[in-house]
Order: C-alpha cells, then structure tokens, then sequence
C-alpha cells in the first residue's frame, strides 16, 4: 500500500512538472526504489508436476548512465544494480519445503527516449542482467533428497518509464521485465518491477 501511495505521488509529480524546456544530455546517477515480483517455475520432480510459484517485495537500486541530447530524442548506455528483497519459502509435495531467495542484479542496457512535452522524457530500454539466486529443498521424510545451492542466472531486460527534469535533479517512474536463463539450479526466472527514482545529471 506505501509503495502505490507512492507511486501514485510520483505520477502526480511528473505530470504536474512546468512545461519548460530542460536539457537531457551528460553524465547522470540515481537511486530507485519499487517493488519486485518474481515468478519462478522449477521441475522439483518427486513424481508429481514442476513447482511454481510468485513473490513480491520492495527492491532497492543504483544506476548510472551517458545520455546525448539529439534534440527531439535522446540515446545512451546505462550499468545498473538492483537488490530485490524476495525471500519466502513454500510447502511443496505435503511436508517438503521450497526456499527461495533473489540476491543483487546488475544490468547493463541502452535507452531511447522522445521529449513529449517540455522537460518530460518517455523512454523505452533495453539490456543484459546477471541475477544471483539461492534456493534450497528440504525433504522431511527423506534428507538424502535435500538439496541446496545457488547460482548465476542471465537473460534479458526491458521496459520503458517517464523522466522529468528539474535543472540539474530529474524523477522517473518505471516498469522493468526481466528473464532469466534456466542456469544451473534449474529455475526459469521471471521478473516484473515498478520503479521510483531520484537522479542528478553532472
């Protein structure tokens, strides 16, 4: 509920933002915060059908980009991290027990973006992630079943948000999807974020 408070103030803000004419070029930096929710398919066998399941929690992140500034559009490079707070286990199969845990995220992407209107940027991005997962399996009735490990998982991301300037500090609101690789623990990983940020441009 804090989170669609926020967004929604967020929204506010950017459509209520002076139609003045604002500069999108140069260096720029910025924290985000949002929710992540993770829907994660794994074949834990035992006999019975693959195991899925969803979750969702505040994540945190970090970005830093090189925008150029080709008057009615802009185009740049941005590395990002991200730290999504998913972390929950499950019942699976009567008494056994499902545990799974997404760790930080780094991307790696380009954006395009058209000016819609004095200093408000629509923008749509797209790029490489590295997601690091945990999971563990805890078979009650048999523990030479247990199993444990994590792992690197890649894929791909993409999304589009809206930017407004204000001089040198710019808002956005963001949607990000995120698809991960199977990777080695077996997980077909996929991820929907909402996003509020806060950035400078230098």
């Amino acid at each position: 509920m804090k989170f669609k408070i926020a967004l929604a103030a967020g929204t506010a803000l950017l459509i209520a933002a002076p139609a003045a004419a604002a500069d999108f070029s140069g260096l720029r930096a910025e924290i985000t915060t949002g929710r992540a929710s993770d829907a994660v398919e794994t074949d834990l066998d035992n006999g019975t059908n693959p195991f899925s399941r969803k979750q969702d929690d505040v994540s945190f992140g970090l970005e830093a980009g090189y925008d150029l500034d080709l008057g009615s559009a802009v185009v740049g490079p941005y590395v990002g991290v991200d730290f999504p707070n998913v972390d929950d286990c499950d019942a699976v199969f009567g008494s056994d027990e499902f545990c799974y845990k997404a760790k930080r995220n780094y991307a790696l992407g380009a954006r395009a973006g058209f000016k819609i209107g004095g200093p408000i940027l629509a923008y749509g991005k797209v790029g490489y992630s590295s997601g690091r997962f945990k999971s563990v399996y805890t078979d009650l009735t048999d523990p030479s079943a247990d199993r444990e490990g994590s792992d690197t998982q890649r894929g791909i991301h993409f999304g589009g948000g809206v930017e407004v300037a204000f001089a040198s500090l710019y808002a956005k609101a963001e949607y990000l999807r995120t698809e991960y690789d199977e990777g080695d623990l077996g997980h077909d990983v996929a991820r929907n974020q909402l996003k509020l940020g806060v950035g400078l441009r230098f």
